[in-house]
């Protein structure tokens, strides 16, 4: 095999946990880390030593969601260089490749199990795990590693009290065998400037601050909406307003909020009523926009919901279209990090005074994983940035700025709990 040359340099703590990983005799091993220490190097580095100092192994990356694993393939490509004597062949599709010495490197996203059952594995690497679902381990990865499995990571930054903490906790407790844990620091990594770190402790948030940079699990760390379960109510649903209007007995308003969507993204819209109950939704994809604007305008002139559209790439168009069609009741949102933070900020609010009520999980079971799996970046700045952290949050944006348009008109704070 030609001599293989690397420019990887790990500087200490990265070192620590190579020496517990390559020389310990553990099968798992967590690593609970600050943003920015250099996670996905570390990665594609121990993927490639371990793909290629064993003949006819089978590895594989499992990331959160597609994007985030194309990413690590593109990565580990790229530190080969294009050409490489040892790689046999790749697919940029599949996320694959395939070295001459008989080993195979998948990358997957953890998004859909079908996907990843039938495989036995030698190396196994979960990155951000604590952003995978909370059973994707028992059942779906750790057979795979009962036959063949050598060694087993977990990477992430904690994001509360959840799953990845009771990993964590497994490789912290000596009476449990076969498993280590390490923390660290983002101030561990050297080629950080102290500055930007002590910026971010001045303008986050004491439990995020803990959470991104110090690696500590804190009760709500990166749960933007934290106890949202404890609004999840509601089991059926009026067919229009004048069956809400018979069943209440009383006139109601309705305010909605519409997401376009972007690429592969769903366009969403959701209605609530003036007590704070949603009452209604659409949530599609690929279709046309004449039908999709067709099936938005049906609802909004069925409810005559007071609408919040999103201005995007797309949106002036489609918000032209849609003001022609409902007149008056749309009203445009255009989206920047402070307008979108503004709306996400307003949500959380009402979710915590829990003056909102929201479909239970098996009636919306989307908008659930959305909402547990929404979470935010760090700016260069320090600043928060919200983003989905799943591949989408189109119903979590539909939703605030249903709740913004709810909020910006509402006048007393009535709700209903529990299902109709």
């Amino acid at each position: 095999m030609p001599q293989i040359v690397t420019n990887f340099n790990p500087y200490p703590a990265q070192t620590r946990i190579l020496g517990g990983v390559l020389n310990g005799s553990e099968k798992h091993h967590v690593v609970c880390s600050g943003r920015q220490m250099g996670k996905s190097l570390l990665i594609i580095n121990l993927v490639l030593k371990f793909a290629l100092e064993n003949n006819d192994t089978v590895s594989m990356v499992v990331s959160p969601v597609f994007v985030q694993a194309k990413k690590l393939y593109t990565d580990l490509i790229k530190a080969m260089g294009e050409g490489s004597v040892l790689i046999k062949s790749n697919n940029s599709q599949e996320l694959i490749i395939n070295f001459r010495n008989g080993s195979t490197v998948h990358f997957k996203s953890g998004e859909s199990y079908d996907n990843l059952r039938g495989y036995t594995l030698d190396f196994l690497f979960v990155d951000e795990a604590a952003y995978q679902k909370a059973d994707l381990w028992n059942e779906i990865l750790k057979p795979m590693m009962l036959v063949r499995g050598k060694k087993v990571m977990f990477f992430s930054t904690p994001r509360g009290p959840n799953h990845f903490k009771d990993l964590f906790d497994m490789g912290e407790n000596p009476e449990i065998q076969g498993w280590r844990s390490y923390r660290i620091k983002t101030e561990e990594n050297p080629y950080i400037p102290k500055e930007e770190i002590e910026t971010a402790r001045k303008l986050l948030p004491l439990n995020v601050f803990l959470a991104e940079y110090e690696g500590v699990f804190t009760e709500s760390s990166a749960l933007v909406f934290d106890g949202f379960e404890d609004v999840c109510s509601l089991t059926t649903f009026p067919k229009d307003p004048a069956v809400h209007k018979e069943k209440t007995k009383k006139e109601h308003k309705y305010y909605a909020g519409l997401d376009l969507a972007i690429a592969n993204d769903y366009t969403v819209l959701i209605v609530m009523d003036d007590e704070g109950n949603v009452v209604d939704w659409l949530r599609v994809n690929k279709t046309s926009w004449e039908q999709i604007i067709g099936e938005v305008a049906d609802k909004i002139n069925k409810w005559k919901a007071q609408t919040v559209v999103e201005l995007n790439s797309i949106g002036s168009v489609v918000f032209e279209r849609l003001r022609k069609l409902c007149g008056n009741k749309v009203i445009s949102f255009t989206t920047t990090n402070k307008t979108k933070n503004d709306i996400i900020e307003n949500l959380k609010l009402k979710i915590s005074e829990q003056v909102i009520q929201l479909p239970t999980k098996d009636r919306f079971s989307d908008l659930h994983f959305e909402l547990a799996t929404f979470g935010y970046k760090i700016l260069p700045s320090g600043a928060l940035s919200y983003k989905g952290m799943s591949e989408h949050d189109d119903t979590v944006m539909s939703l605030a700025m249903c709740v913004k348009s709810w909020s910006d008109n509402r006048s007393k704070p009535k709700f209903m709990i529990g299902g109709r």
